[in-house]
């Protein structure tokens, strides 16, 4: 642990730059920014998410959903704000009554997690201390505008940065970002002290898709706005009944394998794009899973639909995927009161830092 204090000491280290700079790996290209890092970052890696060096993660959450089937050895656990499923087995009485407990009563616990095969390894109860600082990290609140999916109204058009000129320039924020990836375009790993220059939030874990969608999107929306000046939004789906009907994706971009990735929903940064005939749409900027921007429709198919990248065609069960564009400053999904989809916020980017920094060296479909 020590050795991981001092090297995130180091990362993050703010280097002030007053002209464009050039990663030489990945040729990226940013302007540097004036925006710096909550001093309070190492305490939220140490005392919120846990250490990841033997595989495993610790994190204060709350139970979501609970399903039990009797074909299945396990039972499936959501969590409130995550996005994926996980299992534990039958036979983890104590550890299922814990999790009842939770949900009944939406009280945080301590959940010790193992990130390759997403099984749940053992959980117990959080002091007083760790579940005030829950509360006070996960406080939410319902949007104050949900934008509508066709973009023909003229109050849309409000800011001259609103709207993306052409989807050429779309392409170009696309692969800026892209370039941000912890992982090389040969398959190879950045090395870890290695930042990029006017960004302060080091490199994006793209290729552990499993997770971390809502860390991911809170990066690159900073970037879009203070590097490319744009306004940007975040689009959600959220299944309403997560851990039977799970969002579904192949993993075929930075894996092999392709294996299927489960989540509960999804989340990714959506600007406005003026088209060719004068109209808006908007897309989608998601290099987890995409390398180019996609519409919202190709997106939300690409999880529920009969696409190439989709494990199972749920179009028939559309209905039951409920959709969002809101305002980017929306973090992860928190509670649903009176039928309504309440948000959580990150405005230090504390947990956007610290869940980059849990995965930089994962991988999705390792095996």
């Amino acid at each position: 642990m020590k050795n991981q204090i001092k090297f995130l000491s180091a990362l993050l280290i703010v280097v002030t730059m007053f002209s464009c700079q050039q990663d030489e790996n990945t040729d990226v290209n940013i302007i540097s920014t004036k925006n710096t890092i909550d001093p309070e970052i190492k305490a939220q890696i140490e005392n919120q998410t846990g250490s990841d060096e033997n595989g495993e993660i610790t994190r204060i959450l709350m139970v979501g959903e609970m399903h039990e089937s009797e074909t299945s050895p396990d039972v499936l656990v959501s969590f409130v704000g995550q996005p994926m499923i996980y299992s534990v087995a039958k036979d983890r009485t104590s550890l299922l009554e814990l999790f009842r407990l939770s949900l009944n009563n939406k009280l945080p616990i301590e959940v010790s997690i193992t990130i390759e095969d997403h099984y749940i390894k053992n959980a117990r109860q959080a002091n007083n201390e760790k579940i005030n600082q829950y509360k006070q990290m996960n406080k939410d609140l319902m949007p104050e505008e949900l934008l509508p999916e066709e973009l023909n109204d003229n109050r849309l058009e409000t800011r001259s940065n609103d709207i993306v000129p052409n989807l050429t320039t779309a392409k170009k924020i696309f692969d800026e970002v892209n370039k941000m990836s912890v992982v090389y375009a040969n398959g190879t790993f950045a090395p870890p002290s290695l930042s990029i220059p006017g960004y302060n939030l080091g490199r994006i874990p793209y290729q552990y898709a499993d997770d971390g969608c809502y860390a991911r999107a809170h990066a690159i929306r900073r970037v879009v706005e203070n590097n490319f000046g744009y306004t940007s939004y975040k689009r959600f789906i959220i299944s309403s009944n997560k851990v039977q009907m799970p969002l579904t994706v192949k993993a075929t971009k930075w894996s092999n394998r392709g294996c299927c990735i489960a989540w509960g929903y999804h989340v990714a940064v959506a600007v406005k794009v003026r088209q060719s005939n004068g109209s808006l749409e908007w897309y989608v900027i998601d290099p987890s899973i995409f390398s180019e921007p996609v519409t919202t429709s190709t997106w939300d198919n690409s999880m529920i639909g009969n696409s190439s990248i989709a494990c199972k065609n749920m179009s028939a069960f559309n209905n039951q995927y409920k959709r969002y564009t809101i305002a980017s400053q929306y973090y992860t999904p928190g509670s649903v009161v009176n039928n309504q989809q309440y948000f959580t916020f990150d405005n230090t980017y504390n947990n956007t830092y610290s869940t980059m920094y849990n995965y930089r060296t994962r991988r999705s479909c390792p095996k």
